[in-house]
């Protein structure tokens, strides 16, 4: 998938927090532009990639931290061949403050775009040791959680005998307010914009324009055919698409195609095929975009590989 709304599964089981161990990021595994209700944590265990946060991209390495808020959208990319480890923590704001709506709405609207952070923390600075710590403390207690006595001690169902369990999520919850509680403390903005994506609308173009991108890269694609897919007039449509990906619609579009043909080259094709059925129509054409995204031809890119 290209670009879209996830929802991930834990959500759907009404979990508190998920912990994705090893997020491997390379040629053969590009995350696109994507953005989810649930807040995540990344943090860079090896190697080095580029971080697209909204329409900003910064090169992350090993040790830097991530925040990226609800409905945020973001992406990962390849830096240099290179490939990186990342380990992913996801909150559910919603499971954590649900005894309360309204304090969902103002939490989870304050945590997406009324949250002023960096693109990333580096490795050793406070923010970074003190979320870390949080980190730690929360994966402690869901390792807890799920020790196969406190399972068992849940399936029997007799009286008395879910207290622990019980603690244990609280114990989570609690320490993941805490987490709240810092970044509102120390990243809340001065002033709440309207984020492009805030809008119900907004949110179901941009998925419509990337699924379309992701089901037709490989064919002809126009702006006029997009713009009239979502509804939008063409200027509208370049404005959310460079909100929220830095490039215009056209030029997005051959990103990802340059993206595909590397793909494609990594699994044998040579590059006039790898251009073609990527969805360029001529040579010339691939060749100027591989250079203009990539700073490389691409043969001198595989020549890297």
């Amino acid at each position: 998938m290209i670009g879209y709304y996830e929802q991930s599964e834990f959500e759907q089981q009404q979990g508190l927090f998920n912990i994705i161990h090893s997020s491997v990021v390379s040629d053969r595994n590009v995350v696109h532009p994507h953005w989810h209700s649930h807040m995540e944590i990344l943090v860079v265990r090896s190697g080095k990639a580029l971080m697209q946060m909204d329409n900003r991209y910064e090169e992350i390495s090993s040790g830097d931290m991530i925040l990226i808020g609800c409905n945020r959208i973001h992406g990962v990319y390849p830096l240099d061949g290179q490939e990186s480890d990342i380990k992913v923590y996801q909150i559910n704001i919603k499971n954590i403050v649900n005894s309360n709506v309204l304090a969902y709405q103002n939490v989870h609207k304050s945590l997406g775009e009324g949250l002023d952070v960096p693109i990333k923390l580096k490795e050793g600075t406070e923010s970074n040791l003190k979320i870390n710590e949080i980190l730690v403390n929360v994966e402690k207690v869901i390792n807890q959680v799920e020790t196969k006595d406190i399972e068992e001690e849940k399936q029997e169902q007799q009286e008395g005998e879910l207290v622990a369990y019980e603690v244990l999520i609280c114990q989570q919850q609690i320490i993941l307010l805490e987490l709240i509680i810092y970044l509102l403390r120390n990243y809340k903005s001065k002033e709440v914009t309207h984020n492009y994506i805030a809008s119900e609308r907004a949110r179901k173009a941009l998925d419509q324009l990337l699924v379309h991108i992701d089901s037709g890269y490989m064919n002809v694609i126009t702006l006029d055919e997009a713009a009239k897919l979502i509804g939008y007039s063409k200027t509208q449509l370049n404005r959310l698409m460079h909100n929220a990906t830095g490039y215009p619609f056209i030029e997005y579009l051959n990103k990802v195609r340059v993206d595909q043909s590397i793909r494609k080259m990594l699994q044998g094709d040579t590059s006039t095929e790898a251009a073609f059925e990527s969805g360029f129509n001529s040579l010339s054409s691939f060749n100027r975009y591989f250079r203009r995204f990539k700073k490389l031809s691409p043969r001198e890119y595989m020549k890297n590989q």
